[in-house]
């Protein structure tokens, strides 16, 4: 078979329109995912930097949870430092969700190189899960972490 021979993959006309509608909802959920990581990590180093500004001092002004704080600054800033980590992450991921939906789009609107528009996006793609599954992996695993430690500490302080 010559390299050319699938340049052009026949695709019926419903079947390009249901790419089309894919590459538009992949890439919805790319700019949501984005636009997401951004708000979350936004509000983190807010909150990193409150909370830091306001732990030296008695003003916390968080009632009980501000209590805790106090109590686990070391927890409290690795489980930030973990949560920007992933609101980074979760930018980069839409990112690469966004690219895969031009690989796709390209498939439906172009009549070239269609194999390597789909090889690209389906890369894309591996990459896009292989990566959200490790981060959900390793966040839940940092989560069950910091809530053994602060359950050990309350039951300890009681």
């Amino acid at each position: 078979m010559s390299a050319n021979a699938l340049s052009r993959i026949p695709f019926r006309v419903r079947d390009e329109l249901m790419i089309i509608s894919m590459a538009r909802w992949m890439r919805f959920i790319g700019v949501v995912q984005i636009l997401g990581g951004l708000v979350a990590g936004f509000f983190l180093l807010v909150g990193l930097i409150y909370a830091g500004a306001a732990l030296g001092t008695d003003r916390l002004g968080l009632g009980q949870a501000g209590r805790l704080v106090a109590e686990n600054p070391l927890t409290f800033v690795i489980l930030g430092i973990v949560g920007l980590v992933v609101a980074v992450a979760a930018t980069l991921l839409g990112f690469v969700l966004y690219q895969a939906a031009d690989e796709f789009e390209q498939v439906a609107r172009s009549d070239v190189a269609d194999q390597d528009y789909i090889t690209a996006g389906i890369v894309h793609l591996k990459t896009y899960f292989k990566v959200s599954i490790l981060l959900s992996v390793a966040a839940m695993l940092v989560a069950i972490a910091a809530g053994i430690s602060l359950a050990v500490k309350i039951q300890v302080a009681t």
